[in-house]
C-alpha cells in the first residue's frame, strides 16, 4: 500500500501521473528533478484525481480522452496504475493518507463547481421543486451546461405538490450524479479496473447525492456520495477518524461514532436504570401522598408499620390497618426493590464480588436506612417540638457521651462547631472503678450538663442535605454502628418513601459500573478488541499469584502479546504492555472505577485489557455513567463552588427559555413531529400504532414505557438532559433556591406545576420517539415477512455485525427499531463529549443549546446512510419493500427540511412578493435573514409603513442543518458570481455552523449586562418565556401607557415600556380596537398550532438602523483619517513636501475614504430600491428616506437626492468644509513662519489633489461595480 509520502519518491507513479494529467487535459511542463518538484507533481496528480471523482465536467473530460482513437495502450496502462494506486492508498483520515485540508478543499471546490450540483442548488432554491414534468430535463441534465440547463428548467410549468416536487429536484441533480458514476465506471472498465458498469452503484450515487444537492450542494453531496461507495460500519467510523487529533475525535464527534455497539450497551443500561428510578420515584411520591391523606392522625404508627414491612420484620400492628391503596403501594415498592436486586444478580456466574453480593444477598428484605437530616434542607418538625415530644433524648445523649468517651471526639471531628468549648467533663463525671482501677464516666445530672447536651442535640438536629452522598452516609453509618440516640436525632427512616427511593438509587449507583463493565468485556472480547484474563488459558488457577501488582503486570503482558499477535497479522503497530488500559478496577487509571468488592477477584472480568485507541473510544461513552467530576481540585474549592453555581444558573436560564416558554413548548412538539416524519416514518405507521395502543391497559402502558427506557429510546431529551446535567439534579428533586429565583418564583410557589412542566416537556420528546420506534418496528416486521429465510439470516447477520453479537431472533425487532430510532432522532446520550465537558458545564461562557444542532447533523447523516443501506439491500434481495423504505427516507428528509421554504416560495409566487421577500432579508433580524419568510400583511400606523412577516422555518427540526447551507443556496439562487458565493455565502454558512457553539452563553450575557448596568438587557436575558409572553401581550394590549405608580414605587407602567420596548426613530405600536385585533396579538405571540411568531418591521425605523449600520465603517474611518491628516498638517514633525511618504499617506487615506463613501452610498441606493419594493412605490420610499426622524442618519439632502434619482451618481462628501478649513488655516498660522508657509503650501496641494480625486469619483454611477486599485 503506497503512502502519501512514498508517492513523491515512486518513479513509476510519477511517470504514470504525467500521462494521467495529460489525458485529463492538464499541461505538464518540463521541470528539474528535485524533491520539491516531485512533491508538487504528486500533489497535482492527487488533486486531479479528486476533481475527476467529484466533478462531472472533469469526469467527462477524462472519459472522452481515454476513449480517444489516438490513445496508446501504454497510456491507458499508466492511467490505470495511477488510479489503482490512489484508490488503494490510505484514506485522508488514516496514517499515511494525504493531508486532510488539501483533500477536503479539492472535494469541496470540485463539488461546488459541479454543474449538476450547482443546478440542483440554484433550481432547488429558486423554485423549490415546483417544476412539474421535469423528467425530460432530468434525463438531459448531466450532459447540459449550467446555462442551457437553467434555460431548459425555466420553461417548465410550476406545480404545487411539495413531496413530488422535492423528489423531482432530487432526480434532476441525482441524474447528474448517476451519469457521473456511469462515466467514471466506463473509464475504469476501459482501464481494466472494473469488469463492467454497475448500474446499481450509479443509481445509488444519484439517489444519495441528489436530495443533498438540492439542500446543501456539493459539500454535503460529496460526503454522502462517499457513503454510497462504502456502506456498512466503516461509513460511521470513518467520519470519526477524519480528525487527525485524538482529542478532537473524542470530544467533537457523537458518542456513537466511537464504538456504536458499546454505546448501545451503555444507553440500554442507563435507560434501564432510569426506568427503575422513574418507577420507584413515582411509587415513593405516591406513598408519601397516601400517608398524608389517609393517616394524617396516626402518621407515626403508619410509618412504623411500613418500615417494619420494608425490613421484613413483623409489623407492630396489623398490616390491614393501613389504607388498602397505601398497602398496595408499599408491597409494590418492596417488589420493585427485589426486582432491582435480581436484575443486578443476573450477571455471569462468579462475576460479582463479595462486597456487592453481601449487599444483595444479606437478606431478601433489603431496604436502605435513611436519615432525615441528609435528605432535607428544613426539618419537618422544629427542634423544640421534637424535644417536647421526645424529652428523653437529652438524657439518652448524656448517657451515650458518658458510655462512649470517643463519641464526642468523633462528632467534633465531623464538625468542629459542635459543642464548641465543651469537653467530656462538661457532660459527665469521671470515676475510678475500685475493683479494676480503670476510669470511666457517669452522666452528670446538672442543669449545666442538661443545657449543654440539649444545645448539642439541636446542632445534631440541623439538616445537612447535600453534604454527604447517599452511598457514603449509609455505608459510614453501618461501619460506625450509630448510637440509637443519634439515629433518633437524625430522623432514622423518617420517611418510608425516601427509604424505597434511596434503596433503588443506591443499588443502581453501586452496580451500574459492574453491569456495564461485564457487558462491555464480553462484547469487546467477542470482537477481538479486548483480552480477558489471558493467563487463565495457560496457567492453573492455584499457580497464579493473586497479589495486586504482580498479577496485573503479568496479565497485562500476556494481554499485550495476544493483542499484538492480531495486530502484527494485520500490519498494525505493536503495543507496549504499559500502553494497555484495564477496563474494570479500583484504580484511577481503570476505565470503569469500582468499589472494592464489586467484582470477583477470581473472575476473568477482573483482568480485562484493551488497547489505548479502544480505551479512547470508550471514554466518551462511559461519561454517561459518570457523576459530576470537579473541574478544580481541593486547593481551589472556591472556584469549583463558583463554577457549579454558574452551571446551575445557566441551567435555570435555559429552563426559562425552553420548559417555561409556552411558544418553545409548542415548537418542541412540532419539531419532534417533523423530525419523526423527516426520518422516513410517515403517518400510516403511527395510525396503526394508535389503533393498537388504545386498547392497552395501564400496566401494559407502564411495561411498554419501561421497555423503551431500557432500550434507551425514551428519557433522552436533549434540552432536559443538558439542563439537569448543569443543575446537578434529578428531574424529581425539589427545586433549589436558584431555581426559585430564576423562575421568577414559579418553582417555589407552584412546585408541582413546575415539575409537571418539566415532565411535559420531556414527555413530548418521548411521545414522538415512541411513535418513531413503533413505526420502525412495524416497517421492519413488514420487511421481514417479505424476505426468504436466507435473506432473513443475512439481514440479521449484517445487523449483528453493526449492533452487537447479543442480537437474537427474540430481540431482533425491538433492537432494530431502537437502533434506527436513536440514529435518526436526537438523543442526549450521543451528543459530543465537548458539549458536556466539565469546563463547559462549570464555566458556561459560550454556547447555549449546542447539543441539539450537533444531534441534527448526526441525524441527517444517519437518515441518508440508513436509506442508502436499505436501498443497497433491497436491490441485492430484489425486495421492493426495502427499496421503498430507502426511497422514503431519501425523500422525507429533504421534504421536511425544505418544507417551509417550499411553502414560502409558493406563497411568494402566487402573491407576487418574491422581490419583496429578497428586499426583506436585508432588513430582517439576523436569525430570520435566510429563513423561509412570508409577508403576512402591511399597514399604515401613525403615518408609518409597517410590514409583517413570519418565518415558516422557525419550528423546523432541521433548522441547524438548513441554516448552514441557506446563505450559500440563497446567493446562488440570486445569480451571485461563484467567487462571491465562496467568499460571502460560505462565510455566512460557516458562521451559522459555529454559532450554536460560540455564541455567548446566557450567563455571560447576563453578567455583561450587570457590569454595564444595562438593566433592560439583563432583565430580558433572565426573564422566563412565560413572563416575556405575558409582558409582550400586556404591552400589545396598550396596558403599559399608564403613568400611575405601581404599588407606591417610583415606577410606572410607562417606565417599563420605555425601558423594555424603546421607541426607535419614532416607531410605536397601536392598542387593539376590536376582537380581530386581539386575536392578531394572541397569534403574534406564537399561540398557534405551529408556534410561529409574527414579526413587525417599521420600515422607517428599520431604515434608520440600517443607515447607521451602513455608515458605521465609513464614519469610523473618516473620523480616524481626518484626525490623522489634521495632525500631519499641523505637526512640524511631518515633512509634507511633494512626493514625501507623509504626503502620499494623506492622499491614500483620503482615497480610502472616498471608496468607503462610495460603497456606503451604493448600499443606501440598494436600500432605497428595497424600500420601494416593500412599501409599494418609489414615492413611499422617498417619504421614508425624507422622514425627519432618520434623515440625519442617511446623510445630506444633496446626497439623498442623487441616490434616489433615476440615474444615481456618486456625490463625494467634501473632506474639509469651509468652517473646518478656516479653523485649520488658523492652527497652521500659529506655527513658526517658515513651517507655516510649507504647511499652507502642502494644504493647498492636498486640497487640489482631493478635488481631482473627487472629480474622478463624481463621475461614477452607483449602479457600477467600481474597480478600486
Amino acid at each position: 500500500m503506497a503512502t502519501y509520502d512514498s508517492l513523491a519518491t515512486n518513479n513509476q507513479f510519477l511517470a504514470d501521473g504525467i500521462q494521467f494529467l495529460r489525458l485529463s487535459g492538464e499541461k505538464v511542463p518540463e521541470v528539474k528533478d528535485t524533491i520539491e518538484n516531485r512533491e508538487d507533481l504528486r500533489d497535482r496528480i492527487l488533486s486531479e484525481h479528486r476533481w475527476n471523482s467529484a466533478n462531472l465536467m472533469q469526469t467527462l473530460e477524462l472519459g472522452k480522452n481515454v476513449a480517444g482513437d489516438n490513445v496508446q495502450q501504454a497510456d491507458l496502462e499508466s492511467v490505470g496504475r495511477v488510479m489503482s494506486t490512489i484508490d488503494n492508498m490510505p484514506s485522508w483520515y488514516q496514517k499515511g493518507g494525504a493531508p486532510a485540508f488539501d483533500t477536503i478543499k479539492d472535494y469541496t471546490l470540485a463539488s461546488v463547481a459541479d454543474p449538476s450540483n450547482i443546478a440542483g442548488i440554484v433550481l432547488g432554491a429558486g423554485t423549490f421543486g415546483f417544476a412539474g414534468g421535469a423528467s425530460l430535463a432530468a434525463k438531459q441534465s448531466a450532459k447540459a451546461g449550467v446555462k442551457n440547463y437553467i434555460k431548459t428548467k425555466a420553461k417548465l410549468a410550476v406545480s404545487a405538490p411539495v413531496l413530488k416536487a422535492a423528489a423531482v429536484e432530487s432526480a434532476i441533480t441525482g441524474a447528474g450524479s448517476s451519469y457521473r458514476s456511469v462515466v467514471d465506471q466506463e473509464t475504469k472498465v476501459k482501464l481494466n479496473l472494473k469488469s463492467q458498469v454497475d448500474p446499481v452503484e450509479a443509481l445509488m450515487q444519484g439517489i444519495i447525492e441528489g436530495p443533498a444537492s438540492v439542500l446543501g450542494g456539493g459539500v454535503v453531496a460529496t460526503g454522502l456520495g462517499t457513503v454510497s461507495k462504502a456502506m456498512g460500519s466503516a461509513a460511521s467510523t470513518s467520519v470519526g477518524k477524519a480528525f487527525g487529533s485524538e482529542w478532537m475525535k473524542n470530544n467533537l464527534l457523537p458518542k456513537s461514532a466511537h464504538d456504536a455497539i458499546s454505546n448501545r450497551h451503555a444507553e440500554e443500561l442507563v435507560g434501564r436504570s432510569a426506568g427503575y428510578t422513574k418507577e420507584i420515584n413515582g411509587l415513593g411520591k405516591l406513598m408519601e401522598r397516601q400517608i398524608n391523606k389517609h393517616h394524617s392522625s396516626n402518621k407515626s404508627d403508619a410509618i412504623e408499620t411500613i418500615n417494619a414491612v420494608l425490613d421484613g420484620k413483623p409489623p407492630p400492628r396489623p398490616l390491614e390497618d393501613l389504607n388498602p391503596d397505601l398497602r398496595a403501594t408499599v408491597l409494590k415498592s418492596k417488589e420493585l426493590i427485589s426486582e432491582v436486586q435480581e436484575y443486578i444478580k443476573a450477571s455471569p456466574d462468579e462475576s460479582l464480588g463479595s462486597g456487592l453480593l453481601n449487599t444483595l444477598s444479606k437478606h431478601d428484605d433489603y431496604a436502605r436506612n435513611v436519615y432525615e437530616i441528609f435528605q432535607v434542607k428544613k426539618r419537618a418538625v422544629p427542634f423544640e417540638k421534637f424535644i417536647t415530644k421526645h424529652p428523653q433524648v437529652v438524657k439518652e445523649l448524656l448517657d451515650t457521651i458518658a458510655g462512649d468517651p470517643e463519641f464526642l471526639g468523633r462528632i467534633k471531628a465531623d464538625n468542629p462547631a459542635y459543642a464548641k468549648g465543651a469537653t467530656q467533663e462538661t457532660f459527665s463525671t469521671p470515676y475510678r472503678d475500685p475493683e479494676t482501677g480503670l476510669f470511666s464516666y457517669t452522666a452528670k445530672n446538672t442543669d449545666e450538663a442538661y443545657k449543654a447536651a440539649k444545645d448539642l442535640a439541636e446542632q445534631l438536629y440541623d439538616p445537612k442535605k447535600g453534604r454527604y452522598s447517599s452511598i457514603k452516609n449509609t455505608t459510614e453509618a453501618r461501619k460506625k454502628n450509630i448510637p440509637e440516640v443519634l439515629q433518633k436525632i437524625w430522623g432514622k427512616n423518617y420517611s418510608p418513601a425516601a427509604r424505597v427511593m434511596q434503596s433503588v438509587d443506591g443499588l443502581l449507583k453501586r452496580a451500574q459500573g459492574v453491569k456495564l463493565g461485564i457487558t462491555l468485556a464480553d462484547s469487546l472480547e467477542g470482537r477481538g478488541l479486548a483480552v480477558a484474563n489471558p493467563m487463565r488459558q495457560n496457567v492453573a488457577k492455584d499457580a497464579l499469584d493473586y497479589s495486586d501488582a504482580p498479577l496485573q503486570e503479568t496479565s497485562r503482558q500476556a494481554a499485550a502479546r495476544e493483542l499484538n499477535a492480531t495486530r502484527e497479522a494485520q500490519g498494525g503497530r505493536l503495543l507496549q504492555p504499559t500502553e494497555l488500559v484495564r477496563l474494570l478496577g479500583t484504580k484511577d487509571s481503570d476505565l470503569i472505577r469500582l468499589t472494592k468488592g464489586d467484582i470477583n477477584a477470581d473472575a476473568k472480568y477482573n483482568q480485562v485489557w484493551v488497547a489505548p485507541e479502544t480505551a479512547a473510544n470508550l471514554r466518551p461513552i462511559l461519561s454517561q455513567l459518570s457523576n459530576y467530576k470537579p473541574l478544580f481540585d481541593g486547593k481551589h474549592i472556591a472556584l469549583e463552588t463558583a463554577g457549579r453555581q454558574l452551571g446551575r444558573i445557566q441551567g435555570v436560564l435555559k429552563i426559562g427559555k425552553t420548559i417555561l416558554s409556552p411558544v418553545t413548548v409548542v415548537r418542541n412538539g412540532v419539531g419532534a413531529a417533523l423530525a419523526m416524519v423527516g426520518s422516513g416514518n410517515p403517518a400510516r405507521w403511527v395510525k396503526d400504532f394508535v389503533g393498537v395502543a388504545k386498547d392497552f391497559s395501564s400496566s401494559e402502558i407502564s411495561e411498554s414505557q419501561k421497555a423503551l427506557r431500557g432500550l434507551g429510546v425514551t428519557g433522552s431529551s436533549i434540552d432536559m438532559g443538558q439542563i439537569l446535567t448543569r443543575m446537578g439534579k434529578d428531574i424529581n428533586e425539589d427545586p433549589g433556591i436558584i431555581e426559585k429565583i430564576g423562575t421568577f418564583g414559579l418553582a417555589g410557589a407552584f412546585p408541582k406545576t413546575y415539575q409537571k412542566a418539566q415532565a411535559f416537556y420531556g414527555g413530548t420528546d418521548d411521545f414522538f420517539k415512541t411513535l418513531t420506534y413503533m413505526s420502525e418496528y412495524g416497517k421492519e416486521k413488514s420487511i421481514w415477512d417479505s424476505l426468504t429465510e436466507s435473506q432473513r439470516t443475512n439481514r440479521m447477520d449484517i445487523f449483528k455485525a453493526e449492533a452487537g453479537a447479543d442480537i437474537t431472533p427474540d430481540n431482533y425487532f425491538s433492537q432494530r427499531a431502537a437502533w434506527n430510532t436513536k440514529n435518526v432522532m436526537p438523543v442526549y446520550s450521543r451528543v459530543p463529549a465537548i458539549t458536556e465537558h466539565a469546563l463547559v458545564r462549570s464555566m458556561p461562557l459560550i454556547g447555549n443549546f449546542s447539543a441539539y444542532p450537533s444531534e441534527m447533523f448526526r441525524n441527517a447523516f444517519n437518515i441518508f446512510k440508513l436509506g442508502a443501506e436499505e436501498l443497497e439491500q433491497g436491490f441485492a434481495y430484489g425486495n421492493m419493500r426495502l427499496v421503498n423504505n430507502g426511497l422514503m427516507r431519501m425523500a422525507a428528509f429533504p421534504a421536511v427540511a425544505s418544507a417551509g421554504y417550499v411553502a414560502a416560495e409558493s406563497i411568494a409566487e402566487s402573491e407576487g412578493t418574491k422581490e419583496a421577500i429578497e428586499a426583506l432579508r436585508n432588513l430582517a433580524a439576523p436569525w430570520d435573514k435566510y429563513g423561509a419568510l412570508v409577508i403576512t400583511g402591511t399597514e399604515v400606523r401613525n403615518g408609518r409603513n409597517v410590514l409583517k412577516y413570519t418565518n415558516l422555518s422557525y419550528s423546523n427540526p432541521y433548522a441547524p442543518f438548513v441554516n448552514v447551507i441557506m446563505p450559500t443556496v440563497t446567493a446562488l439562487a440570486n445569480g451571485e458570481p461563484l467567487q462571491k458565493v465562496l467568499s460571502e455565502g460560505l462565510l455566512e454558512s460557516s458562521k451559522a455552523f459555529v454559532a450554536p457553539y460560540t455564541d455567548p452563553a446566557l450567563t455571560s450575557v447576563a453578567a455583561e449586562a450587570l457590569l454595564e448596568e444595562n438593566w433592560p438587557r439583563f432583565y430580558k436575558t433572565v426573564q422566563p418565556g412565560f413572563v416575556k409572553m405575558g409582558l409582550d401581550t400586556i404591552k400589545d394590549l396598550g396596558l403599559l401607557k399608564s403613568e400611575k405608580s405601581i404599588l407606591g414605587l417610583n415606577l410606572t407602567p410607562q417606565d417599563i415600556e420605555r425601558a423594555l420596548y424603546p421607541k426607535a426613530f419614532g416607531s410605536d405600536s397601536a392598542a387593539p380596537e376590536s376582537i380581530e385585533d386581539l386575536n392578531k396579538i394572541i397569534s403574534k405571540q406564537g399561540k398557534n398550532l405551529a408556534g410561529l411568531n409574527e414579526r413587525e418591521i417599521d420600515l422607517t425605523a428599520s431604515m434608520g438602523f440600517a443607515a447607521i449600520k451602513m455608515s458605521a465603517n465609513y464614519t469610523d474611518h473618516y473620523n480616524a483619517a481626518a484626525s490623522k491628516i489634521r495632525t500631519m498638517l499641523t505637526d512640524p514633525e511631518f515633512n509634507l513636501s511633494p512626493g514625501s511618504d507623509a504626503t502620499n499617506q494623506m492622499l491614500d487615506e483620503y482615497e480610502d475614504i472616498l471608496e468607503l463613501d462610495f460603497v456606503k452610498d451604493q448600499k443606501l441606493m440598494e436600500a432605497y430600491e428595497d424600500m420601494a419594493t416593500l412599501s409599494g412605490s418609489k414615492l413611499a420610499a422617498r417619504k421614508i428616506f425624507m422622514d425627519p426622524a432618520i434623515k440625519t442618519a442617511l446623510g445630506s439632502k444633496a446626497k439623498l437626492g442623487t441616490i434616489m434619482s433615476a440615474t444615481p451618481k456618486f456625490l463625494p462628501r467634501r473632506f474639509f468644509s469651509p468652517p473646518k478649513l478656516k479653523k485649520l488655516y488658523i492652527e497652521i498660522s500659529k506655527l513658526p513662519p517658515e513651517i507655516a508657509v510649507s504647511k499652507r503650501q502642502a494644504l493647498a496641494a492636498f486640497m487640489k489633489e482631493t478635488q481631482r480625486l473627487e472629480g474622478v469619483f463624481r463621475s461614477k454611477s452607483l449602479r457600477d461595480t467600481p474597480d478600486f486599485n
